[in-house]
């Protein structure tokens, strides 16, 4: 009876101490953490109450910073509206085609927020309508660096392509590897000086294709690694942003390849650029 008495006791302390932090973390408090004893169940348990508890914290954040940041980005073309619109009302401006032009890009501005900002709902959400279809991979990817050439040119950043001699064909819905495609390539020429490289390079394995975008711009700080495709995650130096400039442009770019049965990964050195991957299956 000691021993069974002694080993509830043992048994009871941490799930006690876990129920506590558990009702904590319910009213609010996320910071709350147990100390895991032993490797048992029990202590397997309080390990991932912790990282449960993390993960929570690190949403909040990123939640509260998307707020702040939402804020700015639409603060200021609703104030450019409001203050061309008076101008216009009050006759100070008269309507001509630049003043109107300024106000459409305004607007443009954000049609484009609200809708990365429904995309990312929608793709987090599960509810993509994938419209799969058998294309060549090449094609496509050599249709999108088409596309970006004259912004790469205007910028003075080179854009180089490299692709198997061969057709690739995959099934896929080409408007969203497409969108996927254009987000690491803005991505890369935002982040990459006058002067530098991007690489496009696309590799067909047994298996699975990989597209790669490549530049030699900043590169990402180690710390900011894990977390590049959280949603809302935005480095100090705005990195993982993504063209939008609200976070959400690399969660976007994940699920819409995970929504195909891919996944993307990231390679990067601080100051020698980063390397952004896509990997696809084949058919069999």
């Amino acid at each position: 009876m000691i021993m069974s008495l002694g080993m509830a006791r043992r048994l009871s302390r941490p799930l006690r101490a876990l129920s506590r932090a558990a009702q904590q973390l319910k009213d609010g408090d996320l910071t709350q953490q147990v100390e895991p004893e032993g490797k048992d169940e029990i202590g397997q348990l309080g390990r991932v109450f912790n990282h449960l508890a993390k993960s929570l914290q690190r949403q909040e954040q990123f939640r509260r910073k998307l707020t702040s940041d939402l804020a700015h980005e639409l603060r200021t073309p609703l104030t450019n509206l409001q203050t061309h619109i008076e101008a216009l009302l009050d006759g100070v401006l008269t309507p001509t085609q630049e003043n109107l032009s300024s106000i459409h890009e305004e607007i443009l501005r954000l049609g484009r927020l609200v809708s990365s900002l429904e995309k990312l709902t929608r793709a987090e959400a599960g509810v993509l309508n994938l419209k799969r279809e058998h294309r060549d991979l090449r094609e496509l990817v050599e249709k999108m660096t088409c596309q970006f050439q004259p912004l790469f040119i205007d910028k003075g950043v080179k854009l180089t392509i490299s692709l198997p001699r061969g057709p690739v064909d995959i099934s896929l819905d080409a408007d969203k590897i497409s969108q996927v495609i254009g987000n690491l390539l803005s991505n890369a020429l935002k982040f990459t000086p006058q002067g530098g490289e991007v690489e496009v390079a696309a590799r067909k394995g047994d298996r699975e294709v990989r597209i790669s975008v490549k530049d030699s711009g900043a590169g990402i700080p180690e710390r900011d690694i894990p977390f590049i495709f959280e949603r809302f995650f935005r480095g100090e130096d705005g990195n993982g942003g993504g063209s939008n400039g609200s976070g959400i442009g690399l969660t976007i770019v994940r699920e819409l390849t995970e929504a195909h049965g891919g996944k993307i990964d990231v390679k990067s050195q601080r100051n020698r650029g980063a390397e952004f991957t896509i990997r696809l299956p084949l058919p069999l």
